[in-house]
């Protein structure tokens, strides 16, 4: 009769990689939920102090940034000198006091555009004629009662992530 070295057999080890497999294939998708969970609440987070950063600018200036103006119901991206303006810089003189309303990632001030979780970028729409409505444009056509709405498209299969 054989000794038995000691140690495992290869089908052993074959059958505990085989449970590890079989048990991280059941846990990715709750792992997926959680890391999309977290890009919403990122997004949902970014969007309300996007919003709170305009609030501060127009009750600061009584106007709102000059690159907010125009882009009907779909929105203006926050790119170029508009999240420049909310980061403090004074840019066309409409920062003049050169306040910080809303701290940005260095990547987005490096990239000239602030993106959502998801790689697309934030949108506004601000109460052009001072009436305190605002029409937004997506999944339908709809006014707020409301100075600002901001919002991001957020993933394909689900609602936008929005301010209001």
């Amino acid at each position: 009769m054989k000794k038995r070295s000691p140690g495992f057999t290869l089908i052993e080890l074959m059958i505990v990689i085989a449970i590890i497999a079989a048990l991280a294939a059941l846990s990715m998708p709750v792992i997926n939920r959680a890391v999309e969970s977290g890009r919403e609440a990122q997004a949902a987070s970014e969007v309300t102090a996007l919003a709170s950063a305009l609030r501060a600018y127009y009750n600061t200036y009584s106007v709102w940034p000059s690159a907010f103006t125009g882009g009907g119901g779909s929105g203006v991206q926050v790119a170029g000198n508009v999240f420049r303006i909310l980061a403090g810089e004074d840019v066309n003189d409409q920062n003049r006091r050169r306040i910080t309303f809303m701290a940005f990632p260095e990547a987005a001030l490096a990239g000239n555009r602030f993106n959502d979780p998801w790689g697309q970028t934030y949108r506004f729409q601000v109460d052009e004629n001072y009436d305190n409505t605002v029409t937004v444009d997506i999944e339908g056509t709809f006014t707020l009662h409301q100075r600002v709405a901001v919002w991001s498209q957020g993933p394909e299969d689900r609602d936008p992530i929005t301010s209001w």
